[in-house]
């Protein structure tokens, strides 16, 4: 199963209970109090997707400045075509990402 959000997800959640704010600038996490916040910050926290344990399959964008971004359960496609990087996409059902 593949999900796709725009920036990033929330560890150990699901879409629903991310804020609009979250799914749309999230880059890093940090924890607050013992619950995890999202920050649009990249110097605050840690990549969120280092700490996306899973079970489902997150592909996002929005984070061009790390690039092309793999761990077992997400995959980070921005490339910075924006910024004359290439333009990468996911392949389903086999996982590959193409870039040109």
């Amino acid at each position: 199963h593949v999900t796709v959000v725009h920036a990033g997800l929330l560890p150990d959640s699901t879409p629903a209970a991310n804020t609009k704010s979250d799914l749309l600038h999230m880059r890093n996490v940090e924890r607050v109090d013992g619950e995890w916040k999202a920050t649009s910050d990249s110097t605050k926290g840690v990549p969120w997707v280092s700490e996306w344990k899973g079970p489902e399959h997150i592909v996002f964008g929005h984070d061009a400045v790390r690039k092309l971004q793999k761990t077992e359960f997400a995959t980070g496609l921005d490339t910075g075509c924006v910024y004359g990087g290439a333009l990468s996409a996911l392949l389903l059902p086999g996982h590959e990402v193409v870039s040109v």
